[in-house]
């Protein structure tokens, strides 16, 4: 009996020390520990923590654009004119895609990064203040900027001014806003000086013009940015090409806007032949967006 007494005494000592023991290494509040990848952020910054994770896809009926680009991995070429043909259209979720995919092959690509600041502002120029993300992007991209192009560090270097301090003048008549579009304008006209033949430069700077002008002055954009030999139908077989064509986007940069904010008459482009090609060329909703 005395035996039992003592074995349970015993027992009973143990599970007291354990259970102490267990309360005492029990961590309070936050873990002391915590793996970014297994709390669901992505292991390469918050900026990455919001869009797709998920690789790429070749996607047909966008058009085509080709941007070049200082990279180390050849395929990283195709996977951004993607991208930026994806913005082109507005498809800012799977441009995104494309972008990202180009730092999983090439973490130093810093056109990648740029490409990423032109997503998270929705291609607006003015949504770039405050936005967490696009200004992570474009900072990563500046880190960069010496080990491409003159050209890719131009573009770098304009988007970049959006994200500058500016504050107002004296009479605080212009807000900071103002004068960083101001400033981007200028170094997308410069751009468009240095290199003529860049027909992706006369597209960003055309589509900047377009969002700060009145509806009656397209035309006159139109055809001081992309040069008065190619208006009308010339202008159209470059910025919208035919159903299946390989040129310049369909539902491009240009092509959308002057649907989007010209609508009364003759003043920019038959609308019927716009219409007809953009809606022949649109992505479909059901079949590939939401794949």
């Amino acid at each position: 009996m005395n035996v039992i007494k003592g074995l349970a005494l015993s027992l009973l000592l143990f599970l007291c020390t354990a259970a102490n023991l267990n309360a005492q290494s029990r961590p309070t509040g936050k873990p002391a520990s915590q793996d970014p990848f297994r709390l669901g952020h992505s292991i390469h910054g918050d900026a990455f923590d919001e869009g797709p994770r998920e690789k790429p896809w070749i996607m047909e009926g966008i058009g085509k654009s080709h941007f070049p680009i200082t990279t180390s991995n050849p395929e990283v070429q195709m996977w951004f004119d993607q991208g930026h043909t994806l913005l082109h259209n507005f498809w800012y979720y799977e441009a995104e895609r494309a972008f990202r995919w180009c730092l999983k092959l090439d973490p130093e690509c810093a056109m990648a990064y740029w490409g990423l600041a032109r997503v998270t502002t929705f291609g607006k120029p003015s949504a770039a203040a405050g936005n967490e993300r696009s200004t992570a992007f474009i900072q990563e991209a500046a880190k960069r900027k010496d080990k491409v192009s003159e050209r890719e560090r131009l573009y770098i270097e304009a988007w970049e001014e959006l994200w500058k301090d500016e504050p107002k003048d004296q009479a605080g008549a212009q807000d900071s806003s103002k004068k960083k579009e101001d400033k981007f304008k200028l170094l997308l006209e410069k751009i468009c000086l240095k290199y003529p033949q860049d027909i992706e430069a006369k597209a960003l700077f055309a589509l900047e013009s377009l969002w700060q002008s009145s509806r009656n002055g397209n035309e006159l954009i139109l055809q001081q940015v992309l040069s008065a030999d190619i208006v009308g139908m010339r202008l159209a077989s470059m910025v919208l090409p035919e159903p299946g064509g390989s040129n310049h986007p369909p539902s491009s940069l240009l092509g959308k806007s002057i649907l989007d904010t010209n609508r009364s008459g003759p003043q920019c482009l038959p609308h019927s032949l716009l219409r007809q090609r953009h809606q022949s060329q649109q992505p479909s909703v059901e079949n590939d967006l939401f794949q």
